[in-house]
């Protein structure tokens, strides 16, 4: 009769860790949990049904039940991804509910078989028939509840998830747990073999949730990361869209000032007209630029950083020999990279005032399968003492504001290292220069570029722009 009873308890076990789910599920309107997580699904029923019948059985009586629901509170938070605070609210309302069921099987019985609670307790088998029909009821009101297409509880409070804070909440109270259970078991001397055995159940299921936690946080790092490219994205084509309107703004006086001029019937004016409209279209052709790198992304940021160069009188030169969909870079990593450097050179070339031929080149190209991104601006010289600093977290020059500098090429670094990639800098009078290489998508022999041909390739460009000797 004893191995009978415990098989019983585990199957009631089991079936009260399914009937609390999908309750759980049903309050807090998850209904498609199940579907999209059946792994996580099987570990909860399993590890409560593991805990439960550990708990009631190294645990004092009435403190197994506390531990109980403490337990199914946080790990339902942590695998649902819930709020610690709308999980407790939910337990409780499953909890109540449960015992209001098994309250009316008991009045139940009570009037129509005249059996009262001390019967059921000092009967087993009268104890079984009775938590059947009530594990029956449960189970049969939750799957009937969780199939309609009505949600009796919806709570809208605490809606943030905070699965990492669940996590640390349970392992604090499984440490907890496990030494008041050592305890109990030492002073009772009980069945220490299957105490370790349930134990050890219980301990590989919770580094499966951690694993299972591990991954899906890797999944919404990747969508967090698709999410700030897209934003910094939009944020750049609403720059170049309220560029496009100040041109707009600017065209509508020209095109007065071009009227105005056609209606004076001067003999020059068709000269003197067509002088203005090719000087307008050079300015047009210099303002703004758009550039086909093979990254969205870093179009809408190149775009926005040639109407800055222009605007401060730099020239911006793009070369892209082989597009940015043969690099294996994150997205918003790419763009925050690149931005950060181009930054930085603007910064350095404006510091020498109104220098004439001022210079900022980017330029890409496949070497030996490798991906090689090149910023060089022909700034000032980094000093050979600095040259070591630069990447440093918070190093800067600047004197002025100086809290708000020396992150840039720090996140910089961070960045390309993520990426499994390298980032060198050299600096001369003529140029400086960071070369970033990267992991190649896959290329094809004869598009490699050979080191000379990039050495001849940065040596024409410098010549044709002054900077060389």
């Amino acid at each position: 009769m004893g191995t009978f009873q415990a098989i019983s308890d585990n199957i009631f076990c089991f079936l009260e860790g399914i009937i609390i789910l999908l309750l759980f599920l049903l309050v807090n309107n998850k209904k498609d949990f199940i579907k999209n997580n059946k792994i996580k699904t099987v570990v909860f029923i399993i590890l409560y049904t593991l805990f439960s019948n550990w708990a009631t059985t190294y645990i004092p009586g009435g403190l197994h039940s506390v531990c109980i629901t403490v337990f199914v509170i946080i790990v339902l938070s942590f695998v649902t991804q819930s709020n610690v605070y709308v999980s407790a609210i939910s337990v409780a309302i499953i909890f109540i509910t449960m015992l209001l069921v098994e309250i009316s099987v008991l009045m139940a019985e009570m009037i129509f078989f005249r059996i009262d609670l001390n019967m059921i307790t000092s009967d087993p088998t009268l104890k079984l028939y009775h938590s059947a029909i009530i594990k029956i009821l449960q189970m049969g009101a939750a799957i009937l509840l969780f199939r309609t297409n009505i949600s009796i509880f919806k709570l809208n409070i605490f809606k943030k998830e905070n699965s990492l804070l669940s996590f640390a909440i349970l392992q604090i109270f499984m440490m907890g747990t496990f030494i008041l259970s050592l305890n109990y078991v030492v002073s009772h001397q009980t069945n220490i073999v299957l105490y370790n055995i349930l134990l050890f159940a219980i301990y590989i299921l919770f580094i499966f949730l951690g694993f299972l936690d591990y991954r899906e946080r890797e999944r919404i790092l990747k969508l967090k990361h698709k999410f700030e490219a897209q934003e910094e994205y939009v944020e750049n084509m609403e720059t170049v869209m309220n560029i496009l309107r100040r041109e707009k703004h600017d065209f509508a006086n020209h095109l007065n000032t071009i009227f105005a001029m056609s209606m004076l019937g001067k003999p020059d004016t068709t000269d003197k007209i067509q002088m203005y409209i090719k000087k307008l279209t050079d300015n047009l052709t210099s303002s703004y630029q758009f550039f086909d790198t093979g990254n969205d992304f870093v179009d809408g940021l190149l775009a926005v950083k040639s109407n800055f160069a222009f605007e401060h009188d730099i020239h911006l030169e793009v070369d892209i020999e082989e597009p940015f969909g043969s690099v294996l870079v994150n997205d918003s990593d790419l763009t925050s990279i690149m931005g950060n450097i181009i930054d930085n050179a603007f910064e350095a070339i404006m510091e020498q005032g109104d220098k004439e031929g001022k210079v900022v080149s980017i330029c890409t190209f496949l070497e030996d399968k490798d991906y090689y991104l090149s910023i060089s601006d022909n700034g000032p010289m980094i000093p050979r003492e600095n040259m070591d600093k630069i990447f440093e977290n918070g190093f800067s020059t600047k004197t002025i504001g100086a809290k708000e500098h020396g992150f840039g090429l720090y996140i910089v670094k961070q960045l390309v290292k993520k990426n499994h990639g390298e980032i060198t800098v050299k600096s001369s009078q003529q140029e400086t220069e960071f070369l970033i290489k990267f992991r190649a998508r896959g290329c094809k022999d004869d598009e490699q570029s050979s080191s000379s041909h990039y050495q001849g390739h940065t040596q024409g460009k410098a010549q044709s722009h002054g900077l060389a000797n």
